[in-house]
């Protein structure tokens, strides 16, 4: 069983333990951790630039400078499409998201944001990509934000503190989610504290509310 408390993942699997140390790891685990608002950040900016950096590959293959100028202006409407698409959100979802999970999602929000864009320039045939050039706008944007969502990732993971985890017991599974979290470092959390049972975790919080 999982139990989000606070700011820290709690799993439970309730054992007898000692109910001294509760006080103290559950205070340990239970700090600000993380900034996901920076990770936010970053993933849009790496679509931004993933959006702005096909446009120039397609400038130079198509040789006309008029539409892709075009489509680096309306990148802000690729970062609301894959804001609506969720695409900065699911990594506060679940516990461990990786890149390529968001492959559906990222392709889904390479064609609407192509369709979208490519109707606002209807009115306007000059600024009109040809067929074959949106195709390679699309690909092009679709592998960039794929290679720099994931350098983003790992960028973040480097530069922010893992999140702390107050882990409650010591039966099997808690011996598996801690032996999860030293095998898949992506998941960028480490366990601060450790309750051997539910029982100190409650007599821990009665502790510190009185």
């Amino acid at each position: 069983q999982a139990v989000v408390m606070g700011e820290a993942e709690v799993v439970t699997d309730t054992t007898a333990g000692d109910p001294e140390a509760a006080p103290a790891a559950l205070s340990a685990a239970t700090q600000p951790y993380g900034p996901e608002a920076l990770l936010r950040r970053m993933l849009a900016s790496a679509d931004m630039l993933a959006v702005v950096l096909a446009a120039v590959a397609v400038a130079f293959w198509d040789g006309r400078r008029g539409p892709a100028l075009v489509f680096v202006l309306a990148a802000p409407i690729w970062i609301v499409v894959a804001k609506l698409a969720r695409l900065y959100d699911r990594d506060q979802q679940t516990l461990r998201h990786l890149t390529v999970d968001e492959v559906p999602w990222l392709l889904m929000w390479t064609l609407i944001s192509l369709t979208l864009t490519s109707l606002l320039l209807v009115p306007f045939p000059a600024l009109q990509l040809s067929p074959a050039g949106r195709v390679l706008l699309g690909g092009a944007t679709f592998a960039l934000a794929f290679v720099l969502r994931a350098g983003a990732r790992e960028l973040w993971r480097r530069a922010t503190t893992p999140q702390r985890v107050l882990l409650v017991g010591d039966g099997p599974l808690a011996q598996a989610f801690a032996r999860k979290l030293e095998l898949f470092r992506d998941i960028h959390a480490e366990i601060s504290g450790r309750i051997d049972s539910c029982a100190d975790l409650h007599r821990g919080l009665g502790g510190i509310r009185g």
